[in-house]
């Protein structure tokens, strides 16, 4: 971002961001000590506009005859672009864990929410089966003992009446043992017809 002249003569480590000169003191370093091109690290330089741009560096010592250090040559290459969808990708990663957490939590408490629900549905039904099969035993012995038609009917109506919610009732307690693996199938002889 700048024009070449106003950074000519300007010593590098007056782009550098503050955090980043050690390393690439400690990289110049290396590279002055080797015989090899060397990848250097990345690290931010402060663009024209005022705005830290990310850096990767690839750096070879230039030595004389005699082999030793005379000055370097390398590429500096502005990777900004990559940092930035680098720290997308690491939010959006972020992110996803944090929702994946959430519907992991989510599904534990529905789960929990099921187990209640069923044992709910279990200890309800048994409740509730004790006292209908009372009234269903004395609706059958009441009408048993009347003579009157019309009562021995009425009678009879609420045997039937409670034998129906007694299979209603048997039917949600099979479901509740279904949900809870605990339903035990048996094996009976009955005729096809």
């Amino acid at each position: 971002g700048y024009d070449p002249a106003e950074i000519q003569g300007m010593h590098f480590s007056q782009l550098l961001h503050p955090d980043d000169l050690p390393l690439c003191l400690k990289y110049l370093q290396i590279l002055t000590e080797s015989q090899d091109a060397i990848m250097g690290p990345t690290y931010r330089i402060r663009h024209a506009d005022g705005s830290w741009h990310w850096h990767a560096a690839n750096g070879a010592p230039v030595r004389d005859a005699q082999g030793r250090y005379v000055s370097m040559v390398g590429v500096s290459s502005d990777i900004t672009e990559r940092k930035n969808f680098e720290q997308q990708l690491l939010e959006t990663n972020a992110s996803l864990e944090s929702a994946i957490e959430r519907a992991n939590d989510m599904a534990l408490r529905a789960e929990s929410a099921n187990i209640a629900k069923s044992e709910f549905i279990a200890n309800m039904s048994h409740e509730i089966r004790t006292p209908m099969n009372a009234i269903i035993g004395f609706a059958d012995l009441l009408s048993a003992g009347i003579a009157d038609e019309r009562q021995r009917h009425q009678a009879a109506v609420i045997a039937t009446a409670g034998k129906s919610l007694l299979r209603l009732i048997n039917d949600v307690l099979d479901l509740s043992k279904i949900e809870a693996g605990k339903l035990e199938i048996k094996t009976e002889n009955c005729s096809p017809r």
